[in-house]
């Protein structure tokens, strides 16, 4: 899915299944990376929350690939997170070419961090 900036069309989920291409209308048309804020707290919500209106709200993002940043991912390491499911998570510049590798679930480019590849399996 490298580059793919977005979900797959409905003609490639249904060649996975006939269902998911019936689903892919009703989702989202684009896919924003996670060093991108979702938008700010409201006052409303602040006020709620004791926060100071205003902060960035972060993007949504997978539980592994938000873990493996806190737990200082660099590129040449391999984080595994273990939690209510495991996943083995690494980085690669986005500068130079990943080939693709037999076994790994996903390469994509920001999905971890950006400039980088993040490159899943688990």
């Amino acid at each position: 899915m490298r580059g793919g900036g977005g979900l797959p069309s409905a003609g490639f989920l249904a060649k996975l299944d006939p269902r998911l291409a019936e689903l892919r209308g009703r989702l989202y048309e684009k896919a924003y990376p996670p060093d991108r804020a979702a938008g700010h707290l409201s006052p409303v919500w602040a006020e709620a929350l004791g926060l100071r209106a205003g902060i960035p709200v972060a993007m949504g993002g997978f539980d592994a690939h938000y873990g493996a940043v806190g737990a200082g991912i660099t590129a040449g390491t391999l984080v595994k997170i273990i939690g209510t499911s495991t996943c083995d998570i690494a980085i690669a510049s986005a500068r130079e070419r990943v080939p693709d590798i037999p076994g790994i679930c996903g390469i994509v480019e920001g999905s971890v961090m950006p400039g980088y590849y993040g490159i899943e399996a688990g």
